[in-house]
């Protein structure tokens, strides 16, 4: 009989787990995609350039590299807002004959600024095979791109075109009132980070819980406080808007940020 030693022991225990791995791995390993909602949250020297959260959603999917082995590799990609400004403004069109004024004609807008952060990243996922819940261990490596898009909507309501029997280009559908957008300013960062949660369940739909840090490195970017006064000037002579701002004014800071997740797992 061989003695016993402390190394047949460690023998022992890679064995388990091998066995562990391929016995209840091996009908588990399977591609599955998620859905989520998201809350971003600004760390170190972003937290102290603006603190304005991040809201949004996104979604991924992920490979197996072999169906015994716990090792995934996916895309994630996300679409979050930090910071929306609205306002209202009325221009009054003159309708004239010499110096005679005919008929005045209220023409409302609304001019939305939104404050954008589109991400993408590659995702390399190491996830444990219990059963009812499983957690996972993820490493990030992508971007981040900041953007702030002005848009304007004619709002004006029908009342002289009505009145006046004149056919009008109005009607409930937003999308052909909007007379014009532009994005103001627009910056990328790598980003690179780490993350885990867990899935909970033992179906093909699951829920997905997890948390992300993700360190970014230096962006431009406009903010709600930074937004909120802009003035927008329309010109008579043109069908255009002029919400050209000074890019001197925009805030920079790396872009590291928390992430907090919740969405649904469906594995096929």
């Amino acid at each position: 009989m061989k003695p016993y030693t402390k190394f047949s022991d460690f023998k022992f225990f890679l064995l388990v787990i091998a066995l562990f791995f391929s016995c209840n791995f091996a009908t588990q390993a399977q591609t599955h995609f998620s859905i989520y909602g998201s809350l971003g949250i600004p760390a170190n020297q972003f937290r102290d350039a603006t603190t304005a959260n991040a809201w949004g959603g996104g979604g991924n999917i992920f490979f197996p590299f072999d169906k015994r082995v716990p090792i995934f590799l996916g895309v994630d990609f996300s679409y979050m807002v930090y910071g929306i400004s609205n306002n209202r403004q009325r221009i009054n069109a003159t309708i004239t004959a010499g110096n005679q004024i005919i008929q005045t004609i209220p023409l409302d807008y609304q001019i939305r600024t939104t404050n954008n952060l589109l991400s993408g990243h590659l995702v390399l996922r190491f996830r444990i095979p219990t059963k009812q819940i499983q957690p996972y261990f993820d490493g990030y490596v992508g971007f981040k791109n900041f953007y702030t898009r002005t848009t304007v909507t004619d709002v004006s309501n029908n009342n002289f075109f009505n009145n006046n029997n004149l056919p009008s280009n109005n009607n409930n559908n937003n999308n052909n009132r909007v007379l014009n957008a532009q994005t103001n300013l627009s910056d990328v960062a790598f980003s690179y980070g780490g993350g885990g949660g867990f899935l909970i369940g033992s179906g093909p739909i699951r829920l997905d819980i997890r948390c992300v840090y993700l360190l970014g490195e230096t962006a431009r970017f406009f903010d709600r406080s930074s937004t909120s006064n802009w003035a927008i000037n329309f010109s008579q002579n043109t069908n255009q808007f002029d919400s050209n701002v000074n890019l001197n004014s925009a805030k920079r800071s790396q872009t590291d940020m928390f992430y907090a997740q919740i969405g649904m797992v469906i594995t096929f």
